[in-house]
């Protein structure tokens, strides 16, 4: 195993630790999902409408997804009265209705959200705690960024990050290619 680690290169490494993660995150995938809720926050989204029903989609294939504003206002459809999984990405200090989470979670079987007051560590099932968090970061929208992404790792939704930039090895490659030509 350990000759095998030595010739991974630091990209397939990269590469090998994602996929591991992704599969940590499958497991969190809740059983038998027909309806999704998803409350937007009302700071800023990290995916639009579309690109968030896609992610669910991929997760949870049968389901039909609904979204709803932190004031209780359908943006879509209205959703049914019985609701398979909440993903609630509403944040502390974010104006909200009142009790609008107590009232989503006797309607829902499963409920992921962030801890925004209103006992929601405790109502919820799933809960990522900002508060908590050692290294988050400063800037408002990387914040969100995190905190909404935790969040959907919660609900078993992975996000593959296709488009990360890694270190160029442009001038190595092309360095090690044209010594195996000379040397060939």
């Amino acid at each position: 195993m350990s000759n095998l680690a030595n010739t991974v290169d630091s990209e397939s490494t990269h590469f090998l630790n994602q996929l591991a993660g992704e599969e940590k995150i499958r497991e969190l995938k809740v059983a038998g999902v027909k309806v999704v809720l998803v409350v937007l926050s009302s700071r800023g989204m990290v995916f639009d409408r579309a690109a968030l029903e896609q992610k669910i989609h991929l997760t949870y294939p049968s389901s039909k997804v609904y979204f709803y504003s932190t004031l209780a206002i359908p943006l879509s459809e209205v959703a049914p009265e019985k609701i398979d999984l909440l993903i609630d990405f509403t944040g502390p200090s974010q104006r909200r209705k009142w009790f609008f989470a107590r009232h989503l979670r006797s309607r829902t079987k499963v409920t992921v959200g962030r801890n925004a007051g209103f006992f929601r560590a405790y109502i919820y099932d799933r809960v990522f705690d900002e508060f908590k968090e050692k290294q988050l970061p400063k800037d408002l929208l990387e914040r969100e960024r995190f905190a909404q992404r935790e969040v959907l790792r919660l609900a078993g939704v992975p996000l593959s990050q296709k488009g990360e930039l890694l270190q160029d090895l442009g001038k190595e490659v092309g360095s090690e290619f044209a010594r195996a030509q000379k040397h060939a």
